[in-house]
């Protein structure tokens, strides 16, 4: 359908109310956001936003409070060190 302009995504997720659309792969996370009435596949022709992040030892997830006003991440363990659930704002 496309090729987004990052390679190696891990994770993604669509906010509930399905206005925002977040893909990240080991160093960044992706952000867009999805006007009404469009598919995600037109929503992701768009250049994302990219969101503050600090990579993890090997951040594997990403998902959407419920609200949709802030993200979570979490590493898968390595190298010893125990993964943590880490909160951001999602900025619009």
């Amino acid at each position: 359908m496309g090729k987004l302009p990052f390679t190696s995504a891990t994770a993604a997720d669509i906010s509930k109310d399905g206005s925002k659309i977040l893909i990240k792969n080991y160093f960044k996370i992706y952000y867009w956001d999805r006007k009404k009435g469009e598919t995600v596949a037109e929503a992701l022709t768009r250049t994302p936003k990219e969101l503050p992040y600090v990579p993890e030892p090997q951040g594997e997830a990403v998902g959407f409070q419920p609200d949709g006003e802030a993200f979570y991440t979490i590493s898968e363990k390595r190298y010893k060190i125990h993964p943590v659930l880490y909160r951001y704002p999602a900025k619009n």
